[in-house]
């Protein structure tokens, strides 16, 4: 229902940091994903899909939810489910490790020193979803 009146040519879908950080199980993270795949594709079958796989939760906090990477690999699966046709993954958590190993920390990165991007990370998002819609 909140697609009500919207045909989106393209949806980038970007769920699992508090999934993860609350254990929220793997089946249930794909079937949600699924679920919203197939309702966007009711109203338009030719959407273009962008799945994004979320930063790394700070591991110094206490809710940290280190199996981030999984739910980002289980996004890797639902597009191949789809036969990789017009659904595609954006790893975020693959270039966040990139930049803590070079030497970047949380409090420079994060609005929360624990999982939220700042404004630095919010860039790196838009630059690698930008990246999807370029060969």
């Amino acid at each position: 229902s909140d697609l009500k009146g919207y045909r989106p040519d393209i949806v980038v879908i970007g769920f699992g940091m508090n999934d993860a950080t609350n254990q929220l199980p793997i089946a249930d993270y794909v079937s949600n994903i699924k679920t919203m795949i197939d309702e966007i594709r009711k109203v338009n079958p030719e959407c273009d899909i962008i799945l994004l796989g979320t930063m790394l939760g700070n591991p110094m906090t206490q809710l940290f939810g280190e199996n981030q990477p999984e739910y980002t690999q289980a996004l890797v699966n639902i597009a191949k489910l789809y036969g990789n046709d017009g659904v595609c993954v954006v790893d975020i958590g693959a270039m966040h490790a990139d930049i803590l190993e070079a030497g970047k920390i949380y409090t420079e990165i994060s609005a929360n020193n624990a999982n939220h991007p700042n404004d630095f990370m919010a860039r790196v998002y838009a630059m690698n979803i930008m990246s999807a819609l370029v060969k």
